[in-house]
């Protein structure tokens, strides 16, 4: 099942007449760039999404890690039987799921956010922006710094550790902003 994208490209035009003259594939390519750019560094679906699936072991408590959090419903099967397991509890934000049942189970799920946050909704707009503005043009990325004596600028890249993944430093703003949804484990 297609998900619904962040931004349409008729939606993207009314929010900022930047891109008024953009053409509408290309709003859309760069919408679909951005989407799994954002959830792979919040670490969560921010849409909902439906029909996951998950193979994995119990523990001897009857616990499965599923491998997304916000898991929203959840069905279990034996998977060595077929079986039907009923799921006692899903704990939701860190994608859990308790059973009373010990080995081998099939999980399928939902999983996400039921909207995508504002703020991603932003730093979306503001990625289709930036790069259609770079999109063979000679438009460059953001300067972080610039010595003039020696002519060297340096410009923003994409850098993950840095808290820069798309390099663009609004849009990375942005993204900062917002919850981070991954797993911290001390």
């Amino acid at each position: 099942m297609a998900n619904d994208p962040y931004f349409t490209a008729a939606t993207a035009k009314a929010a900022d007449d930047r891109l008024a003259d953009v053409a509408d594939a290309t709003i859309v390519r760069f919408v679909a760039e951005f989407e799994p750019i954002a959830e792979r560094y919040l670490g969560c679906a921010l849409t909902p999404r439906t029909g996951a699936t998950f193979t994995g072991w119990t523990d001897r408590c009857g616990v499965l890690e599923l491998p997304h959090v916000q898991v929203t419903a959840c069905t279990l099967v034996d998977a060595d039987s077929s079986a039907v397991v009923t799921v006692d509890h899903i704990d939701q934000r860190i994608g859990r799921v308790h059973a009373n049942a010990v080995g081998r189970l099939t999980a399928t799920y939902s999983h996400g956010l039921a909207a995508v946050p504002v703020g991603v909704q932003e730093a979306c707009l503001e990625y289709v922006v930036r790069r259609s503005q770079n999109n063979g043009q000679s438009q460059s990325r953001d300067v972080l710094s610039q010595a003039y004596e020696g002519a060297t600028t340096r410009y923003s890249t994409p850098d993950w550790s840095a808290g820069r993944p798309t390099g663009y430093l609004q849009v990375d703003s942005l993204l900062n902003s917002e919850r981070n949804y991954r797993i911290s484990v001390f």
